[in-house]
């Protein structure tokens, strides 16, 4: 006969990447896991072998709800070029909330603090920047055709460029970076993204002399 869990696997993984994103990977133990969530170890062991396959679990659980709606968002709009800004501006502008706590983005975290040590976990975070890099770079390719970005600007280079600004980004939120000061990267950034209702600034300057 079958035995059921006897716990919620889904309360289980919110426990755990709450953890690992408040704590790191090196910081959380198995049982700080076990504790925090009210579950037996053996049953812990039974759905996660191992405290990496419960991080690799924890990380997929975190790329389902917090990186999922963010590229949801950027993913709104007919108009590319304000969703791009709009949603790198909420990036810089991220201030600690129940829903995100000051602990920064957990793959950045898991980037910074893992690096390539841990294959399994690298190429799943490797993965989703490619993922934000693809979602950036179709939304690119979209506000060239609109006519909102600079010619020239290739948009699958320009998303690797954004894709390393936003983790930067991640990382000095994290320090206490002041918001203001993430925006104005960001505008600098964001220089070849034509503002909606700025107009031809060629043309405004024939205007003008």
């Amino acid at each position: 006969m079958t035995r059921t869990c006897a716990y919620d696997r889904d309360d289980l993984l919110r426990c755990a990447t709450a953890l690992f994103w408040e704590r790191g990977f090196a910081g959380t133990s198995v049982d700080d896991v076990v504790q925090a969530a009210g579950v037996s170890r053996s049953s812990l062991y039974s759905a996660y072998p191992d405290k990496g396959a419960l991080f690799l679990a924890a990380l997929e659980h975190y790329l389902d709800t917090v990186t999922r709606s963010k590229l949801e968002r950027l993913a709104r709009g007919d108009k590319a070029a304000p969703a791009i800004r709009g949603f790198l501006m909420d990036i810089a502008g991220e201030r600690p909330t129940a829903n995100a706590p000051a602990h920064g983005c957990l793959l950045t975290n898991t980037a910074v603090e893992i690096g390539a040590g841990q294959e399994r976990v690298a190429e799943r975070v490797r993965r989703a920047f490619g993922r934000l890099e693809r979602a950036l770079a179709g939304r690119l390719d979209e506000a060239r055709g609109q006519g909102d970005l600079s010619a020239g600007t290739d948009p699958q280079r320009f998303a690797r460029q954004l894709v390393a600004l936003v983790q930067g980004l991640r990382v000095m939120t994290r320090l206490g970076m002041d918001p203001r000061v993430a925006c104005d990267a960001v505008r600098s950034a964001l220089a070849p993204l034509r503002r909606r209702g700025s107009g031809n600034p060629t043309a405004t300057r024939r205007r003008t002399m």
